[in-house]
């Protein structure tokens, strides 16, 4: 916001300094400010005056000063509240998508444990199987080794 403001000053100094007259006739206004140069020098007068400088007594400045923090302030609290909100509205928007994403991660995470845990419910009947037939006599090789496979595949799981 300041930044144009001295912008806007330079320009107004530019046109302020810039000489009245087209150049073909500007040789007039050069020759008038070097014979008012002169003059001023002549009678050590110099010190020509700004048109741009205000002169204020203590008073008016203790009061400009004051002005100057207040609003300093109020901009800069303006400031830090929009970027708090800014930053509201980001952390409520990542937790909206997040929220979105972890959901869709769990019900994949739950149907992995839940297709996981069929294959185990059957493996385990099968190994029940196994093992009440070996009880009752119905003892064979491939049966046995079939267990082991069962139980190698459970320790891969």
């Amino acid at each position: 916001m300041k930044v144009w403001r001295f912008y806007r000053l330079s320009l107004i100094f530019e046109y302020y300094n810039r000489p009245i007259l087209v150049p073909p006739i500007i040789i007039i206004n050069h020759m008038f400010r070097i014979m008012r140069y002169l003059v001023f020098k002549k009678c050590n007068k110099y010190k020509m005056a700004n048109e741009f400088k205000e002169k204020n007594d203590d008073n008016e400045n203790d009061r400009l000063n004051l002005f100057e923090k207040m609003a300093t302030e109020r901009y800069l609290a303006r400031s830090n509240l929009r970027e708090r909100q800014k930053l509201n509205t980001r952390v409520s928007r990542t937790a909206k998508s997040s929220a979105s994403g972890e959901t869709a991660f769990l019900r994949q995470f739950v149907e992995d444990l839940s297709e996981q845990s069929s294959q185990q419910t059957l493996k385990i009947s099968q190994l029940m199987e196994m093992l009440v037939k070996q009880k009752e006599g119905v003892h064979t090789r491939p049966e046995l080794h079939n267990i082991d496979e069962a139980t190698n595949d459970d320790h891969d799981v």
